[in-house]
Formats: C-alpha cells, structure tokens, sequence
C-alpha cells in the first residue's frame, strides 16, 4: 500500500511539466536526472515512508502536535536562507497557527 501511495505521489509530480515555464526540449537532462533522483528517493519515498511508519506508532494527537511547527520551521528556514523577508506579520501568523494546534490537541482533564 505504502508503494502504491508513493508510485501515486511521483506520478501526479510527472503531472506538472506541462506547466512548467521551461519548455522540457531546452532542460539539460545531464544535470537534471541526479538531482530529480535525489528528491524521489529521499524528499519523497523515504521520508514519506518513515513519517507514515511513525505516525502508526503514535497517537494522533502527538503526531498533529509534532506535525504542527512544519510551517513555522519553513518560514524560519525560508527568512534565514535569504529567500523571504522578515516580517511581524509572518511571525504573528505563524504563532497563531502553531498556538491554535497546540490549543485544540492539548489534553484536558476530564473531571467528574
């Protein structure tokens, strides 16, 4: 099931080279195919793999909590690397959704 799911996964990526802005005659394949293969192999099938094989050894309110701060770890790495500006929005915003997560999968006691 879990190949299927990632034979899907890559398939559906295939699906977007019409699309692109390159046309796919002028894309040097040399240089092309390892990276491409890289980012199958492991940006897709193996860390596919290990967060699916995780999140069936966990309860589901643990796996949202961890699963929770992806956005917020992109908009950090996405500043720190130059590629977006800092702003108070982008950092408000970001602790509203992390809060809000955390907020609605916090345990409650219940109490009689």
């Amino acid at each position: 099931l879990i190949f299927l799911q990632m034979l899907i996964t890559a398939f559906c990526s295939l699906l977007v080279l019409p699309f692109d802005s390159v046309p796919v005659h002028l894309v040097d394949w040399g240089s092309a195919i390892p990276p491409v293969v890289y980012l199958i192999l492991f940006s897709s099938c193996l860390a596919y793999f290990l967060q699916t094989n995780g999140q069936k050894r966990t309860s589901s309110a643990r796996a949202a909590i961890l699963l929770s701060p992806e956005a917020l770890f992109g908009s950090v790495l996405s500043v720190l690397f130059g590629f977006d500006p800092f702003s108070w929005r982008l950092l408000v915003g970001g602790l509203i959704v992390f809060g809000s997560i955390l907020l609605v999968e916090w345990p409650v006691k219940e109490t009689a």
